[in-house]
């Protein structure tokens, strides 16, 4: 669950400036859209440059949970962080099945970042939890890079940073664990949790990097239950 404060003088003044800069985008300056799942974020900029991007959770037909992508610029040049982060409704401890299996589908969107170049990329995702043996197998499929050629949306698939992996959960709604890319070169960690009173979806996010750490990709990740 998250909030929002306001309040007098500074922090009041900063919400204000923050909510006349959000803006909400269905599809790009010429036009062009995602498929309907894709399709529509949430930007907010703020006077300093950071950014955040928050998936429109009814585009697609989320009820419980969606992600944001943040980019929080540095003095340095070429520098600057960037990440995800998963929020919503989550799911009570106790409220989780002890038994059963449920498949839940959904996005993803991330960032391949190499050489101080940002590439945008988007996959769906498929993963099969198994309530009882606390486990999920995790995987990405249909990845396609995009980018804007001359006032036009060129997609370009590539296999090769489909990824798949395991994680698992204890004692809490956090579940984690490793996966890989289908063409073996980048690896790392998958985290989520679920979300709804009755786990009714899934939301997280994820980290790979090849060996030397020169190619990185993150991204986040939300998903229903079929």
């Amino acid at each position: 669950k998250g909030n929002t404060q306001t309040g007098e003088g500074q922090l009041a003044e900063k919400n204000k400036t923050a909510s006349e800069k959000l803006a909400y985008f269905r599809q790009d300056q010429k036009g062009l859209v995602f498929d309907t799942q894709f399709d529509g974020v949430y930007v907010i900029s703020f006077d300093d440059n950071t950014q955040i991007v928050l998936h429109d959770p009814s585009a697609a037909g989320w009820t419980y949970q969606t992600f944001a992508h943040y980019t929080v610029p540095d003095k340095t040049p070429h520098k600057g962080y960037q990440g995800y982060q998963s929020l919503g409704d989550e799911t009570t401890f106790a409220t989780l099945p002890a038994q059963g299996t449920a498949t839940y589908t959904g996005i993803s969107t991330a960032y391949v970042v190499s050489n101080n170049n940002n590439r945008q990329l988007t996959s769906n995702v498929m993963a099969i939890v198994d309530f009882g043996l606390k486990g999920v197998r995790f995987e990405t499929s249909n990845s396609y890079f995009h980018t804007l050629e001359s006032g036009k949306r060129v997609s370009t698939a590539d296999e090769n940073y489909n990824f798949k992996g395991t994680a698992s959960w204890k004692d809490g709604n956090l579940f984690s664990g490793k996966v890989i890319t289908a063409d073996g070169k980048l690896s790392g960690n998958l985290n989520g949790k679920f979300y709804g009173p009755k786990a009714e979806e899934i939301g997280g996010t994820y980290g790979l990097k090849n060996n030397d750490a020169t190619e990185h990709l993150i991204g986040g990740y939300g998903a229903k239950r079929k």
